[in-house]
């Protein structure tokens, strides 16, 4: 899968969990039908993003609704019911190597708080900016991803299906979670290339 289109897929999951503005949809269907547009139809996310795409189209939900769900979610006066710090969900060593590879590329303080290098927005974006670098960041990718991203985010998206009232975040947390899939497998090591001629010998 090229580079590209999967950072739009890093960027789109982050955008759709950011608190709405009144041209966020605007924003969500650009994104959304460009990379329809620009990807065969088998691909892995086609039926997700053709949700996304009707919800954002039918437009059901007002700016008003969705910012209320979203505090109700993510940031309400008890901290919401779903955190999406990783620090919620992760203790000991993939929180730490975590936060190490970000401090790495220079993003400890992301968003002017070292607390917000935790977000789950951060960490998605971090990962969108390890792609756009893909010749030279496929380590690392697979490191933070398989090591930390999947060892929280599925149990975050699990929680905001269940939680969720409103289709838009539902939709975001199936989202999440085929990326994950996806990228999981796309980010698998390599066989060594002894292993694989032994393999062929059977």
């Amino acid at each position: 899968m090229q580079a590209s289109i999967r950072v739009k897929l890093y960027m789109l999951a982050s955008g759709l969990f950011e608190q709405p503005e009144a041209s966020s949809s605007d924003f969500l269907f650009a994104v959304v039908s460009n990379l329809l547009r620009s990807t065969l139809t088998d691909w892995p996310y086609r039926n997700i993003l053709e949700a996304l795409e009707r919800d954002l189209v039918e437009d059901l939900d007002s700016v008003a609704d969705l910012r209320a769900e979203h505090e109700r979610l993510f940031s309400g006066a008890n901290g919401g019911l779903v955190s999406p710090y990783a620090d919620f969900w992760l203790k000991g060593g993939a929180l730490r190597e975590g936060r190490e590879l970000m401090a790495n590329y220079g993003m400890a303080s992301f968003g002017g708080s070292p607390e917000y290098a935790g977000h789950l927005l951060a960490e998605l974006e971090f990962m969108a900016c390890l792609v756009a670098d893909d010749g030279n960041t496929r380590d690392a990718q697979r490191h933070f991803v398989r090591r930390h991203l999947a060892r929280w985010l599925p149990r975050f998206a699990q929680e905001v299906l269940s939680e969720a009232r409103l289709a838009r975040y539902r939709l975001a947390a199936g989202l999440l979670l085929r990326l994950l899939a996806v990228e999981g497998e796309l980010l698998k090591p390599a066989l060594p290339a002894v292993a694989a001629d032994v393999r062929q010998a059977a």
